[in-house]
């Protein structure tokens, strides 16, 4: 598992040693390992402690916060993102010009081969 989805309203996270403790209305839901999530997307109405939330800073998990639809109301980051070498790369490419204009001409050439 490398995303954890809370989906089921009146959820709540909390930390439990090394774990998250999902429960909802005191009956635990299940528990698991920190080692075993990156990402943490609470959808609607859920709450999260603040134990919780350190122990996904302390384990550089995001944690993003969804309408019950699926819109995106905000993010919660640790210090270090691990997108960080990516948005590096992104940026290089963006910076030189002969890349950037083959690279945008084999995404457009690609959509034209795959609409059919």
């Amino acid at each position: 598992m490398k995303t954890l989805y809370i989906i089921d309203q009146g959820c709540s996270i909390k930390k439990d040693n090394i774990s998250f403790l999902i429960s909802k209305n005191g009956v635990k839901l299940t528990t698991i390992p920190v080692y075993k999530i990156e990402n943490i997307f609470i959808f609607g109405n859920q709450q999260i402690t603040s134990q919780a939330l350190n122990l996904a800073f302390k384990n550089n998990i995001d944690i993003l916060f969804l309408t019950i639809s699926g819109g995106f109301k905000g993010k919660i980051s640790g210090k270090f993102s691990k997108n960080v070498y990516l948005r590096l790369a992104q940026y290089d490419i963006w910076s030189k010009k002969n890349i950037k204009i083959n690279y945008a001409k084999s995404i457009i050439r690609n959509k034209i081969i795959r609409q059919n």
